[in-house]
């Protein structure tokens, strides 16, 4: 308990708590002296930063960094870069300007006791109990700065640390709409980066299906660290007393203490009794970039040398004796290329036209330094390339030395990396075939020409790029334009951008304006399209992309940001700048002077659009009917389709010659590898003694061919299915076909299609939509019946070996479906899935998914690996993008395809359950002992 209710504790810690510093954090008196000392030190080296170098302040930074100096440092680096870029949020803050978010807001409250552990305990009322309108996001985060300032100064927390309780009770779209990923982003930046308190546990409580929105907004910027400690309850408080212990927390939540009758109004006092504290830590950080030396020249050499100054300056060279006149000469030897700039910034408009002359020197200087491009570089890689392409006998490119120059710049003249980007694109081209096919100028005219959506800047920054305008919001109408038209546009661009070695080198900017953004242009997205794109910027385009500007985003925005976040990998992220309405952000990156009016450029206003350079596009048709000709040569097409349905039953006889040969091919398999394996992993099986699993051959051989009988792997395997099924012992313990008959029988949620796809592989359908009625099945009985199915398919050699695939059907999902979803349940499908499932999954086809889809995504992407991402492909109700993927000829005429519309379900595989119940219980006994 607190000496006082509300007051923290400043006394020195006792030789208990000492002694839990010297086993968490290492301190001893002899540790502590000589850290402080070095953490002195290197802040005197320091010249840039300003902090107090008192003991008791030091120690603040050393004990969460465990006592290592440079580490303290790199913290106070760190809390220094958050508060200037933060500067117009923190600047100067003191309690008295957040008095009434205190006192008459009851948002941030504090426990006056500790938990089990010593730590401080934070309540955050993120629901109902937040106005957004009288306490803004700010204001929230200036109140939860103002509280850390004063808990850091308690030697008992900084050994112990604090726990973050976040209470979402009657969270609506008033609290979600007061949020923005820059609020998010700078919260977790400074919780991860810049806050010197050992943050322990974060637990989420009450939140509803709605608080999907909000993690879709904070995921993106968190780290492993902070994921770790991240706990989800729900209503759940036995859950958050597995952490916090009941006779630590209130009746509120679950525990033994009285209900909290006190918050903001009466900590505040506390907060303000430290004003001398938060008025010093305003004061520290990074000195600024303007110093006042005055007479004391010695100040000025601690920033620059004696040795550089002249005299006058103090310095050790001699006197100057020089002026601007002596320098002019220079300068007006140098007027050809200032000349050139000139032209560069005032030529205004057309022709709008590319320029595909050879690159000048001055350019080919840039491509030498940036990109590793000389005449004997360029020669080699060229003849590699060449090379490379001619024994890939499944590619089909042009060789002319102009064309792989359109792989190499990129790719920074390494052909091996060029040729991985062409198998890219050629991958790309195949799976987005109706898309893509034959695309030709002509087949969009209308959209460049009466819509302003797509635009090129005539002029280039002051980099060389050029700059890709592309309105997103009002201007776009997707009733005349569709997200797949826009796309197509956007590739044709890029097909003509590739032929300018200034683009090739230089490489491109994409500023995104989403000014006036509505529901309208929303609903005109898709996770499918958003997929589409991000693939294609990130893997299949042959050109450098520097940076992507979002600008003028309305809130909605969030709404299209997560669609588009799960699939944006690092190397875009850091590409990824987001404005709003601020121009002098964007022009922190593109000079004004290379912008129009309409960005707060200095170049007059934009005056043309997509109509202007139209004939530019149709000008290089050539170019573009050569690129459709361009990718993988067509395969032998596979002959395994079994374009008949076959019967309700398991294939469980020795796999053929056929198959054995797709086994060797796929698996290494082979009499002598599949020999020396089986007896490799029966002997670690049997070492194993914490794991209880069958040895016979038949057995093994499920876990050994999806891991290429590699027996280590295959043991892997083995325990990550023995840990899934402990931890989920509740769902799974003994689980039989008669637990799931119900489900199998009286709803078609799930069925299994006779035949196999062209590839031999079998097919499973969920219906996830007007089908599934949650109030009959939950979540946890659809769970339950894939894992009685998963069982049953081990048992066939084929599917060993070929694999599965699985079509997720939306077709009629409504809220009823999504309220019924939760992340508990997507971990648990998505870690079987990935990690405990013997089963090769080679597809997973989300088809008719409506908008609401976007909210189930955002539950189920932050546990899909980058394996499994790759293999998911999103087709909306264009069944013709399946049928790319599973040929029309393996599937009923509900999926578009060639065989009789399904008349059959659970109720007809129920009884092959029932006929392999040996093997099941035989399953059902392994895992750990």
């Amino acid at each position: 308990m607190s000496l006082k209710p509300f007051d923290i504790e400043v006394d020195a810690p006792g030789d208990e708590l000492m002694e839990i510093a010297r086993r968490e954090l290492r301190e001893t008196p002899e540790t502590r002296a000589q850290a402080v000392e070095e953490l002195r030190a290197l802040l005197r080296e320091a010249k840039d930063m300003h902090f107090s170098e008192e003991e008791a302040f030091l120690l603040i930074f050393l004990r969460p960094c465990h006592f290592y100096a440079e580490s303290a440092l790199k913290m106070m680096r760190r809390i220094a870069e958050f508060k200037k870029t933060n500067h117009p949020l923190l600047h100067a803050l003191k309690p008295e300007e957040e008095k009434l978010a205190f006192v008459e807001h009851n948002v941030v409250n504090v426990l006056t006791n500790r938990d089990q552990k010593g730590r401080r305990v934070l309540l955050v009322n993120c629901g109902a109990a937040w106005d957004p309108k009288a306490v803004s996001s700010e204001q929230l985060f200036r109140v939860f700065f103002l509280i850390h300032l004063v808990a850091q100064l308690e030697p008992a927390t900084q050994i112990n640390g604090v726990v973050v309780v976040l209470d979402f009770d009657g969270l609506s779209l008033k609290q979600v709409k007061a949020l923005s990923p820059s609020f998010s982003k700078r919260l977790i930046t400074f919780i991860q980066d810049a806050m010197p308190l050992r943050l322990k546990e974060v637990h989420i409580l009450k939140q509803p299906y709605i608080f999907n929105m909000v993690w879709a907004l904070f995921k993106p910027f968190i780290r492993e660290k902070l994921k770790s400690r991240i706990f989800f309850h729900g209503m759940d408080m036995r859950k958050l007393h597995k952490h916090i212990d009941p006779s630590d927390l209130p009746a509120n939540y679950g525990g033994d203490r009285p209900p909290i009758n006190y918050g903001g109004r009466e900590w505040y006092p506390c907060v303000y009794n430290y004003i001398d504290h938060i008025n010093q830590w305003n004061t520290f950080g990074f000195l600024p970039n303007i110093f006042f030396h005055g007479n004391d020249l010695s100040k000025f050499h601690q920033y620059i040398s004696v040795d550089r100054l002249p005299a006058d300056y103090g310095g050790n060279l001699p006197a100057i004796d020089y002026t601007g006149k002596d320098w002019y000469p220079c300068v007006a030897s140098h007027i050809d290329h200032i000349n050139k700039y000139q032209r560069m910034k005032t030529t205004a408009q057309p022709p709008f036209d590319i320029v595909t002359e050879p690159p000048s020197q001055e350019l080919l200087e840039v491509s030498r330094h940036e990109l590793r491009e000389t005449p004997e570089v360029r020669e080699q890689a060229i003849l590699k390339l060449r090379e490379l392409l001619h024994n890939a006998t499944d590619l089909h490119y042009a060789d002319d030395d102009d064309f792989l120059l359109v792989f190499l710049r990129p790719c920074h003249f390494y052909p091996d990396s060029a040729l991985k980007m062409m198998r890219r694109i050629a991958d790309f081209k195949k799976n987005n075939y109706p898309l893509m096919h034959n695309l030709a100028p002509e087949d969009e005219k209308l959209s460049f020409i009466d819509h302003k959506i797509v635009n090129v800047l005539t002029n280039r920054d002051r980099k060389g790029r050029r700059i890709l305008i592309v309105s997103c919001g009002a201007v776009w109408d997707p009733k005349a334009v569709t997200a797949e038209k826009l796309f197509r546009m956007f590739y044709l661009v890029h097909l003509v951008a590739q032929l300018e070695p200034a683009t090739q080198i230089n490489g491109v900017v994409i500023v995104m304006d989403f000014e006036g953004l509505s529901l309208k242009q929303v609903r005109g997205l898709s996770p499918s399209f958003s997929k589409l794109l991000l693939t294609f910027l990130q893997e299949a385009v042959p050109l450098r992309m520097k940076e992507f500007h979002i600008l003028k985003q309305p809130y909605i925005f969030n709404m299209v940001w997560t669609l588009f976040k799960p699939f944006i990998g690092d190397k875009l992220k850091k590409r990824l700048y987001f404005h709003g309405s601020d121009m002098k952000k964007l022009h922190k990156h593109i000079d004004p002077a290379d912008l129009p009016k309409n960005y707060g450029g200095t170049r007059p206003a934009l005056d043309y659009s997509s109509r202007d350079w139209y004939p530019c596009i149709e000008k290089y048709t050539e170019h573009i009917q050569r690129w459709n000709g361009y990718a993988k040569k067509a395969l032998r097409r596979c002959d395994s389709c079994l374009g008949t349905m076959g019967k309700f039953e398991l294939e469980t006889a020795p796999p053929s010659e056929e198959l054995l040969a797709i086994a060797k091919q796929e698996l290494r398999e082979t009499p002598e590898v599949r020999a020396a394996a089986v007896e490799e992993l029966r002997k670690l099986v049997e070492a194993a003694t914490d794991l209880c699993y069958p040895t016979d051959e038949e057995f093994l051989i499920i876990f050994l061919r999806p891991t290429k009988f590699y027996a280590e792997s295959a043991l892997k395997l083995m325990r990550n299915i023995a840990e899934f099924n402990k931890t989920y012992k509740e769902t799974l313990f003994n689980l039989m076909p008669a637990d799931v008959q119900n489900v199998f029988i009286e709803h078609n949620i799930i069925n299994i299609l006779t035949n196999r796809d062209q590839h031999g592989r079998r097919m499973m359908v969920v219906n996830m939509g007007e089908t599934w009625d949650p109030k009959a099945v939950s979540e946890e009985h659809i769970f339950r019946v894939l894992y009685t199915i998963h069982k049953l398919a081990v048992l066939e050699p084929a599917t060993q070996i070929s694999g599965v695939v699985v079509i997720y059907d939306f077709k009629g999902m409504g809220m009823k479906h999504v309220r019924s979803m939760s992340p508990g349940g997507a971990k648990r499908l998505l870690t079987f899935i990935q990690e405990a499932s013997p089963l090769r999954v080679k597809g997973i086809h989300f088809i008719n998914q409506p908008m609401l889809f976007s909210m189930v995504w955002s539950l189920f992407k932050p546990f899909v690996q980058e394996k499994l991402n790759k293999r998911m492909f999103f087709h909306g109700d264009k069944l013709s993008k399946l049928h790319e993927h599973v040929h029309k000829e393996c599937l009923p005429s509900n999926y578009g395809g060639t065989l009789p519309a399904l008349d059959y379900g659970g109720k007809q595989w129920y009884p092959v359950a029932e006929q392999h119940l040996d093997f099941i219980k035989k399953w059902n006994s392994c895992g750990s002992k």
